[in-house]
Formats: C-alpha cells, sequence, structure tokens
C-alpha cells in the first residue's frame, strides 16, 4: 500500500507525515514533523494547501521538528496533503527554536 502525505491533529499536536492506511489505530506516520508553530493564513488547510486562497505549507516565521516515525492513537482528524504541500514540508529546515 502507497503511503499518502497527510496532516495528522491528535492530542494537541499538528503533525505532517505520511500513512499507508489512514484508519489504522494506532496510525503509523512515517517521516513524521511536529508543527511547534505555524504562520499561515489558511490554517491547517493552508499547511495542507487545501485550498489555493492560502499560501501552502509552513511560511516564514513556522517552527517544525525533526522527521521520525511515531505512532498515533486519540486523533482528531486526517487531512489530505497536496502533493506541492508535501514539498514545502519536506524542505522545510528543522526550526524549533
Amino acid at each position: 500500500m502507497k503511503s499518502a502525505p497527510v496532516i495528522v491533529c491528535s492530542n494537541n499536536a499538528v503533525l505532517f507525515g505520511r500513512c499507508a492506511d489512514v484508519n489504522a489505530d494506532p496510525l503509523t506516520l512515517v517521516d513524521a514533523r511536529q508543527a511547534y508553530y505555524w504562520v499561515n493564513p489558511g490554517g491547517h488547510m493552508g499547511l495542507a494547501g487545501a485550498d489555493e486562497r492560502a499560501p501552502i505549507g509552513p511560511q516564514a516565521g513556522s517552527r517544525v521538528g525533526a522527521k521520525g516515525t511515531i505512532l498515533l492513537r486519540n486523533i482528531a482528524c486526517v487531512i489530505a496533503v497536496t502533493d506541492a504541500a508535501a514539498k514545502a514540508w519536506d524542505e522545510w529546515p528543522i526550526t524549533t527554536g
């Protein structure tokens, strides 16, 4: 099964990564990156590139952590991420400070 880029909102965390099965429990998120702080007037949908009126992905001033594989439970939502937004997330530097 091919992994798809997604944004997952869970336990007050916003994470980007790739997931093969969005219905799994726990959900496995590969290459997961946590958005500690994000600047995007489109909110979660802007981070996902879901609304063409908003900037795509993280913007200047956003703070995003390093990549890792994590298991998630108690998920609030899973948002499909466009290819352009996934590219923006993949290229975003580690900026937690």
